[in-house]
Parts: structure tokens; sequence; C-alpha cells
């Protein structure tokens, strides 16, 4: 077997989609009865305070995983395939599918490196043929979702603590690495991979890829 010289890690939300999964997954739950009307609004509110970063993504994930407490897992399974065939893949970037078969054409090991639950990230890897998954596992006890994550989120410098694990696993170099992002949390990790690529970035991360002379990609 071939082996792969390097790993193209892409961040999910806002990178290769130009949305937010747990977004479009929200907004469908709530069509659905699945969340209340309250967890629409907090949701909105979630949002607007992370892209202001007037709140720590942490937070934010926590709170939104305690919506789904006691809900059978695989009924929100099942549902998060429906909402990916309907809504999140006609959410992903023409440029993103573009960039992820380039690397893939040149046997790069392609990595989705991405704190969004796993349910939903696992969707976006076999559809798009993504080597592996690095993302945020939910605890589930009897079939059921305890509202709580397995381990910490795959958040901030978390992201690159996973990642340096996994290249030392596997056999890989960071600094041969490549990553695709969006937010300036993901500061950590595109300053510790070779070959930073900062995607349609909030104003935060424009800002320091300027300074720092990395490539944006506006997609």
């Amino acid at each position: 077997m071939e082996t792969k010289k390097y790993i193209a890690f892409f961040d999910l939300d806002y990178t290769i989609l130009n949305d937010s999964s747990s977004k479009l997954m929200g907004v469908e739950a709530f069509k659905k009865g699945l969340f209340k009307k309250r967890h629409f609004a907090e949701g909105a509110l979630l949002l607007l305070a992370y892209k202001s970063r007037l709140m720590k993504g942490e937070k934010i994930i926590s709170r939104m995983l305690h919506w789904l407490k006691g809900l059978s897992a695989p009924e929100v399974f099942r549902f998060a395939q429906d909402v990916f065939q309907t809504k999140i893949r006609q959410a992903i970037r023409p440029c993103a599918l573009h960039e992820i078969k380039r690397h893939q054409k040149i046997k790069t090991k392609v990595v989705l490196l991405t704190a969004s639950v796993s349910f939903l990230a696992q969707q976006i890897a076999e559809y798009l043929k993504i080597d592996d998954i690095i993302c945020t596992d939910l605890e589930i006890i009897n079939n059921h979702f305890t509202g709580n994550a397995n381990g910490d989120f795959c958040f901030d410098r978390v992201k690159l603590e996973r990642a340096k694990k996994y290249c030392k696993t596997h056999n890989y170099s960071l600094r041969d690495s490549y990553y695709y992002g969006d937010s300036i949390s993901d500061l950590p990790i595109l300053e510790a991979v070779g070959n930073p690529k900062c995607v349609s970035p909030d104003k935060w991360l424009r800002k320091e890829a300027r300074v720092r002379a990395w490539s944006v990609c506006n997609w």
C-alpha cells in the first residue's frame, strides 16, 4: 500500500461548508419539533455571540449539546442523515470540494478536523471520501444522549493537541501538513502546520493572515 506523504486537515463549518452544520441541523430540528422554540432563539444568540467573540466557543458548544439531553441517539442519527441530504450537502463550497479532490488526486491523506459533532462530521466524510475524522464525540448511555461531550471539545488548542497526537500515531509531520480553517479560534493549529490556509477568514484571522503573510482563500 502506498504511504501518503502528508496530511491536509480541513475544518468543516464555514470552511468546507458555507454555513454552520449545527445551525442547519438546529433549524430543521426546530421545524420537526425535536428542539423547543427557546432553543432556536438561544441558538441564534449563541451564534451571534460566537461571531462577535463575546463568549468562548467551548461554552457555546456545551450549551448547544445540552439540547440533545434525553434524545434517542438512533433517531437523531437518522434525522442527521436526512438533513445532510436535504440541506448540508448543498452547503458544500465548490472551491472546498475542488481543493479536497486536488489533494486526493496526489495521494494526500485528507482529515476532517472540526469542533462539529461526530454524527454530522461522519456524513461529510463519507460523502467526500475523506480518510479520517477528528471531531467532538458525544456521550451516549442506553442509546440516549446525556447532553455531555465524551472527552474535550475539539476546539481551539484541543484541535492542535489532537492533530499532534494523530500525526505522531500515524507517523506524519505537522510541519509538512496543511490546515484549512476560517476562525481566529483556529490560530493554534494554523501556527503549527507548515501550510496554513485561511478560508474566507473572520476579521480577526484575516488580520493575522495579513501580518503573517498566510495564504487567504476567499471561497
